[in-house]
């Protein structure tokens, strides 16, 4: 899986008691949109399932955000191979699932890649989306904005190949 995990000073902190903290063996897949930091607005959650619908629609590939309160200690690398991989998101024969985490109190947002998408959705293009796209749409609009600019960017760079 893709490894990017990038500071994002631009999120502001959260306030005390948003979400019940947990790792992410304690967390269930729920749908597309996995909003346990509850950061997210009903347009946000409904945009990002739309366009992650689409593209499984389109390209067979499944797409999954998640926000969480926090790490709680552990790195973000660690944490968002483990919950992707719990989830198997994408298709068991492909291994073409991609999931989008951010963290909320440690300002980190993560692309995890399912080998067989490696190809298509490169480390360097991961990095650009995050780098041209969520965190500028975060320092102009905050994180549903980020979120919303990183599932658009994912979607359409997936949808191109």
């Amino acid at each position: 899986m893709f490894r990017v995990a990038v500071w994002l000073a631009a999120i502001p902190a959260l306030a005390a008691g948003t979400a019940a903290l947990a790792g992410p063996d304690d967390i269930r897949l729920t749908g597309r949109v996995v909003d346990r930091a509850q950061v997210l607005d009903k347009a946000t959650r409904d945009h990002v399932t739309a366009a992650s619908r689409r593209l499984e629609q389109r390209t067979g590939h499944q797409l999954v955000v998640v926000t969480i309160p926090s790490l709680e200690g552990d790195t973000i690398e660690h944490y968002s191979l483990t919950l992707f991989n719990r989830w198997r998101v994408g298709r068991a024969c492909c291994n073409d699932g991609v999931g989008l985490l951010f963290a909320m109190r440690e300002r980190r947002v993560r692309v995890e890649v399912g080998k067989g998408l490696e190809r298509q959705l490169t480390d360097p293009e991961a990095a650009a989306i995050i780098q041209r796209s969520i965190l500028p749409a975060i320092a102009r609009g905050g994180i549903a904005a980020g979120v919303r600019a990183g599932t658009d960017a994912i979607a359409g760079e997936l949808e191109r190949s």
